[in-house]
Parts: structure tokens; sequence; C-alpha cells
């Protein structure tokens, strides 16, 4: 088959000194002109499966340079089509006035790195996002001494976290150096879930000034009167036992508590169930200190008023005595 030679028109410059050069194919055309202060350049496809033509536009001017990509519904010949409303399917403006500004589905800001790297690098997205290329684990902000500020894993296999080497505030909250949690206008500091209703917390030692509980009647339901002479016998049920936990070592001081046996078969530690600390997915963790410390309590009412009927029994014995000496004296008892 013959080559098919692309057709060139004249070089033409108008009255208006607008100099034109276009190049016409059976695959694509070309154009470009020239007018004092700025230059166009245009390519239209001339071939299409789908009726939608490749077309794009560049326009350079005094303090911006316009590149448009979209589709023309016929072959535009004639340079006549502006890519404009649904025919444009995207743009990007660089501009010394206003910067860089990108437009479509497709634009993207891409840093690749080094030459040497493969696949590595960042992409900002057409909404400002942050993608990391395949091979990139990390993105880094630094200070212009290149200290780290923060680093933010973007590997897709997760295993590069996210670290902040300053201050991290957030509204009133604030992360410090130092292993602080701080609130900087000096209020509470809550634990909650997404409907502010309070969570469980899990700590190891816990150093505090003073405590409270969740003791508002309106936040309780089903409220009873309990029955302290229960809860005395539940604490007299548990048996203690002093110990060292695994990870302590020789210097550490003996502990004194109840135990919950989760090692033997046959129980070797009573600590009866009322007394269990369970986690969101019913797994016992420890011991309830709250439910231990009430039940104690409990355990003191029911002490005191036993104490009370002995000092009870023990007046009224008194006065009996108290009664027969007199009479065996020779007293009448009135």
């Amino acid at each position: 088959m013959p080559t098919i030679r692309p057709v060139f028109t004249p070089l033409t410059i108008n009255t208006s000194g607008q100099l034109t050069s276009s190049t016409f194919g059976d695959d694509d055309s070309l154009q470009t002109k020239v007018i004092s202060g700025g230059a166009n350049f245009s390519y239209r496809g001339m071939q299409s499966n789908t009726g939608e033509y490749e077309a794009y536009d560049v326009s350079v001017s005094g303090n911006q340079i316009v590149l448009k990509s979209g589709y023309t519904t016929s072959k535009d010949t004639m340079f006549s089509t502006t890519l404009s409303g649904d025919k444009l399917t995207g743009q990007v403006i660089l501009s010394s006035l206003t910067g860089l500004e990108l437009y479509g589905n497709t634009q993207t800001l891409t840093f690749n790195g080094l030459t040497t790297d493969t696949n590595k690098g960042i992409t900002f997205t057409i909404y400002g996002n942050i993608k990391g290329n395949a091979n990139q684990g990390t993105w880094i902000l630094e200070d212009n001494n290149s200290s780290t500020a923060a680093s933010f894993g973007v590997d897709t296999s997760t295993s590069n976290p996210i670290n902040f080497y300053r201050e991290l505030w957030v509204s009133n909250m604030g992360l410090g150096l130092a292993h602080q949690i701080r609130s900087k206008d000096g209020g509470g500091i809550y634990f909650t879930d997404d409907d502010s209703n309070r969570v469980d917390t899990y700590h190891k030692n816990i150093y505090y000034s003073g405590s409270a509980s969740k003791s508002l009647l309106s936040e309780k339901q089903h409220v009873n009167r309990a029955n302290t002479q229960y809860w005395s016998n539940l604490i007299n049920n548990i048996l203690l036992g002093t110990y060292q936990y695994n990870d302590d070592d020789y210097t550490a001081p003996l502990r004194l508590s109840g135990i919950i046996d989760d090692v033997n078969v046959t129980k070797q530690w009573s600590l009866p169930e009322a007394f269990y600390a369970r986690d969101e997915k019913n797994t016992i963790i420890g011991i309830d200190n709250g439910v231990l410390l009430n039940a104690a309590i409990a355990t003191i009412q029911t002490q005191q008023t036993q104490i009370d009927q002995l000092n009870g029994h023990a007046l009224e014995m008194e006065a009996r005595i108290h009664k027969l000496e007199m009479q065996n004296n020779g007293y009448a008892w009135c």
C-alpha cells in the first residue's frame, strides 16, 4: 500500500499579523497560530470508533500557559470547535498570577523521586489527596534544616506508621513529647464511643490524687437496695494470695489480692464471679475493683449492724448484772 503523507498547507499571515501553520493527515491534524504576545497549538484526531475524536489545545500568553484535553463529536478539520463544557475532560493552568490549577478527572501532580528510583514518589490527586506510588513507603514533612516534623506511612502493606515529632494539638487536646496527654483549657478528659458513652480503659498501674465513679442516679436504671449480707458473704469467700507478676524483677514489692485461676482445671484459688472484670467481648481480664470496694463497704455495714446488736446485748447483760447486785445488797429494785 502507498504511504499516506500528511498534507501541509501554506504558512499564512493575515492582516492582523496572525501567523498560521496547519498540517492535515488521515489520523490527526495539527495547527499552530502565533499572534502578538501569544501562541496557540491545536491537535485534532481524525479517527474514532466511539463518535468522539481526541482534541487538545495549548495556549501561551504573557502570564499563563493553558493546556486542555477533550474531544469533538465530528472531525474538526477547521479547528473551530472550542473545548469547553462536557467536551472538556481536563485542564491545566500555569499562571504567574494564580499559580498552578488542575481540573478534570485524570489530572494529578506526581513526584517520581530520583532517576534511580523505581515506582517511588507521591501523587497529589485532583482533590488534593496524597497517594504513595507503588514502592513509596513514607511521606515526610521536614523543616528547612531537614529535621523531620512528621512522617506518614503511605505503603500499601500499612507497615509504616504515622509519626509526629513535635507536640500535637487537636483543639483543646494535646499529646506532649514528655509522655503527656494535655487539656489546654483544663477541662476533663473523656474516653467515649461515637455516641459519647463512656468506655472502658485498660492500664497497668494508676497513680492519682482522687477519683470519682459514675454515681449519678440519672445515669442508672433498675436501681434496688443492695443485700449487704449477700455481698459480705461473697467477700468472705475470696481466697487472698501474695505474688509477683511475671514481668516483675526481684526488686518489685510483694503484691496481695484475690486471684482468678485461669490455669488449673480444679481451681486452687477462689474468687466469686461477681468480682470478675470483662472486656467488650466478655473475656475475663481481671478483678473489678469498683465492685470489690463496694462489696467491702457492704461488709463493713453488715459488721457494724452486728456490732450494734452485740453492743445492745452487752448493755442488756450489764443492766441485768447490776440489778442482781443491787438485790443481793438488800436494795429493792423498782
